[in-house]
């Protein structure tokens, strides 16, 4: 898809700035709001199933590659602040937006080269992305909805990324920011491995429906290490 990408070493690049222009902003969600969404979310699910563990919020040493934009350069480990916050959706009542910050220390990298990292978010009870572009030429429908039943409840979900970089830091920060009802808990935030081969994988990904983490490029599957983080650190 060539439109969109979580790609770190993507974002950096004038010509490839996250590819994310219909995503810069969120804007709300055109459905009503579900009624009880996390009522029921109490039960293991995807997450468990998959062996994946909880990272608790704060430093972490990544494991990834920099790269020219063109090529992979080098193996690096990277460090990354993470953080989460939550606050109540100034635009819908019932909501919440949850802010997954990601701070990349990019001064190990080689001049003319930059970090690559793979961020996402997904539902911890169903696997289910919360990357969809149903119809990806339309800018207007960006960022979409995810609508999707985990246990028994209705949710609906709405991602955005934004990108800051700090020359004078030396660092890069990725935001993601989800829009949700406020009693649903199941966001999970995802950061890990990446390189070229994985970018390219991501560029011609099919988003136009909806996906499970696993069937992503950036996953655990192929060999590398990913990190996930969730706002209430459990």
């Amino acid at each position: 898809m060539s439109n969109k990408t979580r790609v770190l070493s993507a974002v950096l690049s004038a010509s490839m700035l996250f590819a994310l222009s219909g995503c810069a902003a969120a804007e709300s969600p055109a459905e009503s709001a579900s009624e009880s969404a996390a009522e029921s979310l109490a039960e293991a699910g995807f997450f468990e199933e998959q062996g994946l563990v909880i990272t608790p919020q704060g430093h972490i040493d990544l494991a990834t590659t920099a790269n020219d934009g063109e090529n992979d350069v080098s193996d690096i480990v990277a460090g990354v602040d993470v953080s989460i916050a939550e606050t109540d959706s100034a635009d819908r009542e019932g909501y919440k937006e949850i802010n997954c910050t990601y701070v990349y220390d990019q001064s190990g990298c080689d001049e003319g080269t930059v970090v690559a990292g793979w961020n996402g978010a997904f539902d911890r009870y169903t696997g289910t992305s919360f990357e969809f572009y149903p119809n990806p030429e339309d800018e207007d429908s960006m960022p979409a909805v995810v609508e999707f039943d985990a246990n028994g409840s209705h949710i609906d979900v709405q991602m955005t990324y934004g990108i800051e970089k700090n020359e004078e830091n030396n660092t890069v920060t990725v935001t993601i920011t989800l829009v949700c009802p406020a009693d649903y808990d199941g966001a999970v935030f995802q950061i890990g491995y990446s390189d070229m081969a994985i970018d390219n994988a991501n560029a011609e990904f099919d988003y136009t429906q909806l996906r499970t983490i696993d069937e992503l490029p950036g996953f655990g599957t192929n060999g590398h290490d990913y990190y996930y983080f969730s706002a209430s650190n459990s």
